[in-house]
């Protein structure tokens, strides 16, 4: 009896440990293509739609780190090679608490 016991808690641990892992690997695969989209920005090559701006809006809520804006009359952000590595800093020095919330559909930032 003690070892169906045993066994059922280590299935319940496993099971939530390998669900931990999947809403993470989640979130840091829609960071990483958030990051993945300004390089290409960078590299002068073609982005479809509107990709940039909402890849600049998600680093930014995500970071509280803000995309420069550019001199014209508009204010259009138009992040600079500094912004990505502040965005990069960031996500090398938070990655860990990175996570995909399903109830609300988008990756969050655990405190810690």
């Amino acid at each position: 009896m003690k070892t169906a016991y045993y066994f059922l808690i280590l299935s319940i641990v496993t099971l939530s440990c390998n669900t931990g892992l999947s809403q993470q690997k989640e979130a840091i695969d829609k960071f990483e293509s958030k990051l993945h989209i300004l390089k290409r920005y960078f590299n002068e090559e073609t982005i479809k739609g509107n990709q940039l701006d909402e890849a600049i809006t998600f680093l930014e809520q995500l970071t509280n780190i803000k995309s420069d804006i550019g001199d014209g009359y508009e204010d259009i952000k138009t992040p600079t090679i500094k912004n990505l590595k502040k965005w990069k800093t960031w996500y090398k020095e938070n990655k860990h608490l990175l996570y995909w919330d399903d109830q609300e559909q988008k990756v969050k930032v655990k405190t810690e």
